[in-house]
């Protein structure tokens, strides 16, 4: 999210299907920079948490952003940091007045923390999320907007999402205060307990356009479609490398100066090897061998080879934000690729010399 081009983003997990237009929450927007959902559970009372008033977990299936704010990308990035360094902070943001850590405890609530931290409003949707079921089996959550189905984040059972929102065999079920609804959670696993005969459940209503965008898609055997009984056709493998799809972002392509000394090297070898054909070739004409033979001969003049190592990239600014660090940056990556190419020349220079001796040999 932080490093995505997009300034008005609305972020969705693969398992995660939006069931109305996601630009109803637009307007939302105007009033606060950041849309967060809930999860089932009350965050702890101790930590970073006691500063504030109880309040809800979040669910980060699904954030709605507006990145153009400075103080929205502080906030961004400081949660991203929370995220990478998880193992440092995961007692302090979960570790409950028991000394156990949250149930659903995970990397979710970095986005509330770090904009509360830096005081960045925001607005949770609501109280708590409904439970999506299916039969007897916990599904994932639907997420509301003003007791409205909006998200369906089928995690429970991602791999048959698309078959199961066909099939129409999904239910929400909202949960009230008293409904007998635990779980135990410990580091690396956990445990939910859920009554279903307590649960108020109705089927749960999928728009008929995105019912129609599903048939269509597994008409046309889509690969994307979990649970498609149609079968996809094998990719075709291409036939160079210049006709290989580009599936890697722009900013990545951008870093081609750290091609690896193994692609270098292979390149090499293909070049040597479209010069063998030259020694079938008739190197001298006749008439003219004592004028080659003394010019093979001849001391050829010594030319050093410079010694091509591997280019040392230190410490490189973000997007170019430092410009002397980037030219300096340019330059070595200049010279390098000056020096290598140098060396290439050296080196087919010696090797034309080598196939012309052989040549010379020969007749």
């Amino acid at each position: 999210m932080f490093l995505s081009e997009c300034e008005l983003c609305l972020f969705l997990d693969a398992d995660n299907v939006a069931l109305r237009p996601p630009q109803e929450l637009l307007p939302q927007l105007h009033e606060v920079p950041a849309v967060f959902w809930p999860d089932m559970w009350p965050l702890p009372r101790r930590g970073w948490w006691a500063q504030w008033e109880a309040a809800p977990s979040q669910e980060s299936g699904q954030l709605l952003i507006n990145k153009t704010a400075p103080e929205v990308r502080r906030a961004l990035l400081l949660s991203t940091l929370f995220a990478v360094r998880w193992d440092l902070f995961l007692q302090d943001m979960y570790l409950t007045s028991d000394d156990e850590l949250m149930c659903g405890y995970g990397d979710k609530d970095v986005y509330q923390l770090a904009f509360r931290l830096l005081h960045v409003p925001f607005r949770m949707m609501a109280d708590r999320p409904a439970l999506l079921v299916e039969g007897k089996r916990y599904a994932g959550l639907i997420q509301l907007d003003a007791n409205r189905s909006f998200f369906a984040h089928v995690s429970a059972a991602k791999h048959e999402m698309w078959s199961l929102l066909e099939a129409g065999t999904l239910q929400r079920c909202d949960v009230s205060e008293a409904s007998n609804l635990s779980c135990s959670s410990r580091k690396g696993h956990g445990s939910l307990f859920i009554a279903f005969d307590q649960l108020q459940c109705e089927p749960l209503r999928v728009p008929a356009e995105l019912l129609r965008a599903i048939q269509k898609l597994q008409k046309s055997d889509s690969p994307g479609i979990a649970g498609s009984t149609a079968k996809a056709p094998a990719p075709t493998p291409p036939t160079t490398l210049s006709q290989a799809p580009h599936s890697l972002s722009s900013n990545i392509q951008g870093l081609r100066f750290m091609q690896s000394a193994r692609e270098n090297e292979e390149r090499k070898k293909l070049e040597n090897e479209k010069l063998r054909h030259l020694e079938d070739m008739q190197w001298v004409i006749r008439g003219f061998e004592a004028e080659v033979q003394a010019e093979s001969q001849e001391t050829p003049p010594t030319k050093s080879t410079p010694a091509l190592g591997v280019v040392r990239l230190y410490r490189r600014s973000y997007k170019g934000y430092n410009a002397m660090v980037e030219q300096s940056m340019k330059e070595l990556l200049k010279k390098h690729a000056d020096d290598a190419a140098q060396a290439e020349e050296v080196d087919q220079a010696k090797t034309l010399r080598k196939m012309k001796k052989q040549r010379m040999t020969k007749s």
